[in-house]
Parts: C-alpha cells; structure tokens; sequence
C-alpha cells in the first residue's frame, strides 16, 4: 500500500482481528452505558477498543526514498536505509543496524513456516513465495539501492553516521486517549 511517497507492508491476519476486537469493545461500551455499574465498563470497553486499535491496527513497515518506518502501537521508528546492514522476516520483522536489531510485530511469517521453513509445492522444483518473502526481499532492495544513491559502504564511517540519525515520534493521540481513558478507569474503581 502506498500513502505519501511511503509504501506499507502489514499483516491483514491483524486487521481483521483487530476489527473484530475493536467493535466489541465499542459494543461492550455502548451496552453498558445505562447499565447502574455502566462507568466501569464502558470504560473497560473504550480501553479494549482503544488498545485493540493500537495494537492490531496501528502497526506497520513502510519504507520512504531515504527511511524504513517502523510503526509500533505508541511510536514510529524513522531510521536511514542505508544505514541498515541487512532486514529479515521471521516470526517477527528485524532491521540490523550496526549491532543493534529493530524489530516489529507488523510483517511476520506463520509459526508452522517458521519451524518448517518454506516447503516445495508437491510436483515442482520452485519453493511458494509469500507475503514474508516479499516484503523482505523488497526492503533489502531499498536497503542497497539507498546505499548505492547515498555511496555508503557496508561497516563504512558513514553508516556509522547514518545510524546515529534513528529517531522515534510518539503518536501522541493513541498515547494521550490511552492514559486517559486507564486513569479514568481508575479513579472510577477507587470510588
């Protein structure tokens, strides 16, 4: 999916899921409302929606010209492709820079294809390419043609420098709501 000038890769398992988690805890808010002990759990409810959405929606890997994003439940990740010594997919997406691993939830591959690595289709000789598969090899792309655009070598001075240029942006909405919404729970419980 592209969204200005930034294509995103993300799991649709989650948004399924998470539209599933998120309507019941709508629905727990909003048949709870008249209900005597109604503030409890209409509180309940927003908190399950709201962390459903952080959590399922929310996440993603989207790479720009000059930066793989790694879009977590309260914050983005911007750090410089050509910074990155290699991504992978396994249960869990990784980006290695410089001996420190950044990692997300968003892309991942299935439990049984992680045990059972990629198994050849019954009669031909080319393993199934998936979604992992994809995203991966897309990313490593991005990776060296960033590297190649900006003349860094791999384990070079300015990939070092490079790295230093990883920063993180708080989604400051999710993080407010959320705080929010738990103290309001609280204070609610404690009276």
């Amino acid at each position: 999916m592209r969204e200005q000038g930034v294509e995103w890769f993300e799991s649709s398992g989650n948004k399924v899921w998470g539209a599933i988690a998120i309507v019941f805890g709508a629905g727990v808010a909003v048949v709870t409302l008249s209900d005597h002990d109604g503030p409890v759990f209409v509180l309940l409810g927003i908190l399950f929606a709201l962390l459903a959405y952080a959590s399922m929606w929310r996440p993603r890997v989207g790479a720009s010209a000059d930066d793989l994003l790694l879009r977590g439940m309260y914050s983005t990740q911007s750090i410089p492709l050509a910074a990155i010594d290699s991504v992978v997919v396994t249960r869990t997406f990784a980006a290695h820079v410089i001996g420190r691993n950044y990692v997300s939830s968003a892309v991942g591959r299935g439990l049984r294809e992680s045990v059972h690595g990629k198994r050849r289709p019954k009669g031909g000789d080319t393993p199934k390419v998936g979604y992992a598969d994809l995203v991966e090899g897309r990313l490593t792309k991005l990776v060296d043609d960033a590297r190649h655009r900006h003349g860094v070598e791999q384990g070079s001075e300015a990939q070092s420098a490079l790295a230093t240029q990883i920063r993180r942006t708080w989604a400051w909405p999710e993080v407010v709501l959320s705080v929010v919404v738990t103290i309001a729970l609280l204070v609610v419980i404690a009276v």
